[in-house]
């Protein structure tokens, strides 16, 4: 856990210093190191929240590079994930309450990206996963 905090330190100070794909890098390694930390801690809340934060931070860094398409999809991916543990999960585990947080968290900061950006790309059966309904407007598109 030490190291996934140093990472995203030195990622938030790269950030701050608008060094965008230096912090980028850096938000990528942390993201591993979280991944890492789910699988070998015992800490499913501590450890569910770096996942989370790792996610969150390399959408940021690539909104910030107005790559919007890319971070739309790192979130995905991160929801894809935390609805994966879900199914995994038996609802009485202490787990899969910070799943279903974490899943929420990741799809609220999908929905702020849409919204702010219209032009955004998303695959409609992505959408309906997040959502729980089909979308209404152009800038869903179908997986082929």
């Amino acid at each position: 856990m030490d190291m996934w905090k140093k990472i995203t330190s030195d990622a938030h100070r790269l950030f701050k210093q608008r060094q965008y794909h230096s912090a980028g890098h850096l938000y990528l390694k942390a993201l591993e190191r979280a991944k890492f930390i789910y699988y070998r801690w015992s800490a499913p809340k501590e450890s569910i929240d770096c996942l989370v934060n790792s996610h969150l931070n390399i959408a940021n860094n690539l909104l910030q590079l107005t790559e919007y398409n890319t971070a739309i999809k790192y979130l995905l991916q991160g929801h894809r994930i935390f609805q994966t543990m879900l199914n995994a999960s038996d609802s009485e585990q202490e787990n899969y309450q910070y799943l279903t947080q974490a899943k929420v968290e990741i799809g609220n900061s999908i929905a702020e990206i849409i919204q702010q950006h219209p032009n955004v790309k998303i695959c409609q059966s992505c959408y309906f996963d997040i959502f729980g309904h089909s979308p209404d407007y152009q800038n869903i598109y179908r997986i082929n």
